[in-house]
């Protein structure tokens, strides 16, 4: 055999290779599972992550490195915050961070828009529940099976 036809027994025989190759890879990935991400799955945001959207950031679940994003409250005073959390419990209002060392009326009119206490008891409204009532789920027009 010459020279132009080792180059192309070589040729053939790593196309061989290649596709014998790309076949095992293509079965190995086809039998691994593949992570499907859970649609029903909802990650909160963490209270950094609020501020940054511009919501109101909730006391009684912030960090102290999240309070210290509020102004003129420092980290401190966000320490001061969680302690004081920690020690008596939840607050209700603003008007109980007054009660923190180091807060006073005009520290708590600069965070009064930018504090949230949605997840401390209210005496003012009571909770309720809503259910779902079952449902039949019928295809629609198109034949695919509605939830």
């Amino acid at each position: 055999m010459g020279f132009r036809e080792d180059r192309l027994l070589f040729a053939l025989s790593f196309f061989v290779v290649m596709v014998t190759a790309g076949g095992a890879l293509l079965r190995y990935l086809d039998e691994r599972p593949m992570p499907v991400p859970d649609p029903f799955t909802v990650t909160p945001a963490s209270e950094e992550e609020r501020w940054t959207l511009g919501l109101p950031v909730r006391v009684n679940r912030a960090s102290a490195e999240a309070l210290d994003l509020l102004p003129d409250i420092g980290s401190r005073r966000a320490q001061a915050i969680v302690d004081f959390r920690s020690a008596k419990g939840r607050y209700e209002s603003i008007e109980d961070l007054d009660q923190v060392k180091g807060i006073g009326p005009a520290t708590l009119e600069k965070i009064r828009s930018q504090v949230s206490f949605e997840d401390a008891p209210s005496r003012d409204r009571p909770i309720t529940v809503t259910t779902v009532p079952d449902c039949e789920c019928l295809p629609d027009e198109t034949g695919v099976e509605k939830p």
